[in-house]
């Protein structure tokens, strides 16, 4: 069997060894703010709520554009607008 060219993850942890959840960050001491508990060895449930969500999203999608996504969830959530490329949030106009 030919391996796989895609490296496994690393799980990621913390100062006192606890699990990283491997897209936000979270860990059994420091929950997400509405609480979360683990999906899977290192991912937590929100942030699998929202990777469900938005592999929904792009099944169902006419057009998937995950830059105009992001305007939309810095508009929503945080009043701004979060540039993916550059990394940098600016005010939304």
């Amino acid at each position: 069997m030919p391996k796989s060219k895609v490296p496994a993850h690393v799980v990621k942890r913390d100062r006192e060894g606890l699990i990283r959840c491997r897209v936000c960050g979270c860990t059994e001491n420091d929950a997400c703010p509405a609480g979360c508990s683990w999906y899977d060895l290192d991912l937590c449930t929100v942030c699998r709520a929202v990777v469900v969500a938005i592999a929904e999203w792009t099944d169902a999608a006419r057009h998937v554009n995950r830059a105009a996504l992001w305007r939309e969830v810095g508009r929503e959530v945080r009043g701004e607008v979060f540039s993916i490329r550059r990394g940098r949030q600016r005010s939304a106009a």
